[in-house]
């Protein structure tokens, strides 16, 4: 399974700095339980986020990164 976690791509300095936008629905299923009442989208998520945003910021500085050299 892969999660996309980045709704959208707000600003971008390639290599430098990016700022995206993720929206939660209130009936997604971690907010059940962490924590009822007060709901606040869980730390693990939090880095995937963030580690998403910056691979695409450093991917477009970058555009070559991934490709194999031959």
């Amino acid at each position: 399974m892969r999660w996309i976690l980045i709704d959208k791509l707000v600003e971008m300095d390639p290599g430098k700095r990016a700022v995206g936008i993720r929206s939660f629905s209130p009936s997604e299923p971690f907010f059940m339980d962490h924590f009822p009442g007060f709901p606040i989208v869980p730390g693990v998520l939090q880095v995937e986020m963030i580690a998403q945003l910056g691979g695409k910021c450093i991917r477009s500085a970058n555009p070559d990164i991934l490709r194999k050299k031959k």
